[in-house]
């Protein structure tokens, strides 16, 4: 007997193998992950671990970001957790724009650039046994029209993926910090605020706070700077965030415009905390 088969299903049979198969690269239940190390050429390797003994929620216990340096040995600071779940996220949505080679040859893992891959990431689980890890690896060409390619390491599979997938994954131990870099304990007031002109050592604001009662006319303040200014700092620097880090450690300039140049503003504070008696 004969029958008839819709053509979209016959298209369907026909490329089975691509148009059923799960397209996503990883398998991850973000809740389990514990450590992600990323590694990429000549930079030192990243680490982020989650602080599960501090949380009765693995969920949502904090991370730490940790910078591997020969020199200096690791680095630890604080992860921002949000910036590290979107990590989590990308991670877990990667998937396969094509499936380019089930068992590609050793010339043909360099040329997708596997022999050196642009992004290598090791992912630990609580579920994993003691030393396991999945490692995804990223390889990128170069040309005219570069393209990007995944793989887990110990298996032969090619995906080609969103070139997005570098930019999401930054190997530096800046990008994962925790942006808030001060906070003030609760009950700490500031009593007073002074910004000079570090060039000309000119004292542009010198006000103790709260600010006095506004009276008519009044300018005290300057033409460029407003009591809606001064008291919208003062709740900025209540706690202060970061909206990103340059460089994990202070210095006497600062680049701008593409040089190096001698930082132009100080601005000092004074602060006032509950039971000390002085500021």
């Amino acid at each position: 007997f004969t029958v008839v088969i819709p053509t979209h299903l016959l298209d369907e049979l026909r490329d089975a193998q691509e148009k059923l198969r799960d397209p996503h690269v990883l398998d991850l239940e973000l809740s389990t992950v514990t450590t992600l190390t990323l590694s990429a050429p000549n930079l030192p390797d990243v680490t982020l671990q989650r602080l599960e003994s501090s949380s009765p929620n693995p969920a949502t216990a904090p991370w730490q970001v940790v910078r591997h340096n020969g020199e200096r040995g690791p680095q630890t600071l604080p992860a921002d957790r949000e910036l590290v779940e979107r990590l989590l996220q990308k991670l877990s949505q990667l998937t396969a724009e094509r499936f380019v080679d089930d068992a590609p040859s050793a010339s043909a893992l360099e040329d997708f650039g596997f022999n050196r891959p642009a992004r290598e990431i090791s992912i630990s689980s609580s579920k994993t046994p003691a030393g396991a890890a999945v490692k995804l690896q990223i390889g990128a060409t170069s040309g005219a029209e570069p393209s990007v390619y995944a793989k887990l390491a110990g298996q032969p599979y090619i995906y080609r993926v969103s070139n997005e997938i570098l930019q999401d994954t930054p190997v530096s131990l800046l990008a994962y910090r925790d942006r808030l870099v001060r906070e003030l304990p609760t009950g700490a007031q500031f009593t007073g605020l002074k910004l000079t002109d570090l060039t000309t050592q000119a004292v542009l604001l010198e006000t103790a706070l709260p600010l006095p009662a506004q009276t008519a006319g009044d300018k005290a303040t300057g033409p460029h700077i407003t009591r809606e200014s001064i008291e919208a700092l003062a709740v900025q620097l209540r706690a202060l965030r970061a909206r990103n880090f340059l460089r994990d450690e202070f210095a006497n300039t600062v680049a701008i415009g593409g040089e190096e140049r001698p930082w132009h503003y100080r601005l000092d504070t004074r602060l006032s905390l509950v039971g000390s008696g002085a500021p």
